[in-house]
């Protein structure tokens, strides 16, 4: 158990959940991971739509735009630098919205053969429960070790970094 789940589960906070598995005949990664957040529904969601909590929430965020607003969502542009030995990447996608409860989204273009998937924001007492399922491909051929150890890695960095973000949100 890592120094970070044990801190967690001593202070009766729920671990981030994540499973993350390889399809090598379709070259592709499932991501399926929730966390628990002490914070309202709407703050969650108003904290994970806003460009300036994407920064201290994605590991390695250096450009979040707002390209174009849609009637239902909005068309967004990632840039990130994943750190050694995954290049930047680069995305640009489609967010459909269902406020305050979900968040569907699909690549448009990018450095992903491609990327889809949703978030999902259920109540929990007076908490959130948000649950992230994707399915995407790196056009970058890696071995699957190292994609899921990374992916599982930074996943457990940004739910926690969602969590502080939107518990300190909540407080103001």
């Amino acid at each position: 158990m890592s120094a970070a789940i044990s801190a967690e589960t001593t202070q009766g906070i729920t671990p981030p959940r994540i499973s993350v598995d390889y399809d090598a005949a379709a070259q592709t990664v499932r991501v399926l991971a929730s966390i628990d957040i002490p914070a309202p529904r709407p703050v969650v969601w108003r904290v994970m739509n806003d460009c300036t909590y994407a920064f201290r929430i994605v590991s390695g965020l250096k450009t979040c735009r707002i390209l174009e607003m849609t009637r239902s969502g909005d068309i967004r542009e990632h840039v990130i630098n994943p750190a050694f030995p995954l290049p930047e990447i680069r995305s640009v996608f489609r967010s459909d919205y269902i406020e305050p409860r979900l968040i569907r989204f699909r690549q448009i273009t990018g450095d992903y053969v491609h990327s889809n998937g949703e978030w999902r924001l259920e109540l929990l007492g007076t908490g959130t429960r948000v649950v992230y399922d994707a399915a995407l491909a790196l056009t970058i051929p890696l071995p699957a070790m190292l994609i899921r150890a990374k992916i599982r890695s930074d996943f457990l960095v940004t739910l926690r970094a969602l969590r502080r973000e939107a518990v300190a949100a909540a407080a103001k």
